[in-house]
């Protein structure tokens, strides 16, 4: 339950079976001022390429409701993503363009997902098409923030997603995920930056350490940022 719970808090992973293919239009929205929105946030994915931040995630509704988690995330795009639990569990993602490595630290378990099977995974890819490879089911901006609601067009059944951006200058600041079942996680992101990510950093957090190979030191010796 607890590999589980943590995988979808993050990427939405887990299986559903069903229909997935595309449906007939990609794009639900058409006003001028949504396309507008939608070429902003299209523009700030482009140029998206190191990333790091805090998060803290909640449960917002069903059994889990009121649970949380802190961390913080990393992206190195294109393919490169890693997410770290400090609180209340230490709990370790890295993950690559085929599959992500779960560690577990406290219970000393490591497993393999497959990278396509997750919402998010859209963060990894080459680029981020928005209007080829999404449905958009809303856009709009409101008080300093860019609100975009969406799916993947060939993939609707992993869940969808609502994205917030902090306009001038656009910096991703939080989602939704909701899956099959209809379970709310938010995460929230704190503490932001886009400062190139060094080679001895890509090394420390990218390339993930068996623990079974290196041991559990493997974790505990990255350098902190």
């Amino acid at each position: 339950m607890r590999f589980f719970v943590f995988c979808f808090l993050i990427f939405g992973a887990y299986s559903v079976h069903g229909d997935d293919k595309a449906p007939a239009s990609v794009l639900s929205v058409s006003s001028a001022s949504q396309d507008k929105i939608i070429a902003q946030v299209q523009t700030y994915f482009d140029n998206l390429k190191d990333f790091r931040a805090a998060l803290q995630q909640v449960t917002l509704n069903g059994p889990q409701r009121g649970a949380q988690m802190s961390g913080h995330l990393l992206l190195k795009r294109p393919q490169k993503a890693r997410i770290e639990y400090t609180k209340p569990s230490q709990i370790l993602m890295v993950a690559g363009p085929k599959s992500i490595a779960y560690w577990d630290v406290s219970l000393d378990q490591v497993s393999y997902l497959n990278t396509g099977d997750t919402p998010l995974s859209f963060l990894l890819g080459s680029r981020i098409d928005l209007k080829k490879n999404f449905v958009v089911t809303g856009a709009k901006s409101e008080a300093g923030k860019v609100i975009l609601s969406l799916h993947q067009a060939n993939k609707p059944l992993l869940g969808r997603m609502t994205l917030e951006f902090k306009e001038n200058p656009m910096l991703l600041v939080a989602w939704t995920l909701v899956d099959a079942q209809g379970t709310q996680i938010r995460v929230e992101l704190t503490h932001m930056s886009t400062k190139p990510f060094t080679a001895k950093e890509f090394e420390a957090f990218f390339v993930f350490k068996n623990p079974r190979i290196y041991g559990k030191k493997s974790y505990e010796s990255f350098p902190k940022w």
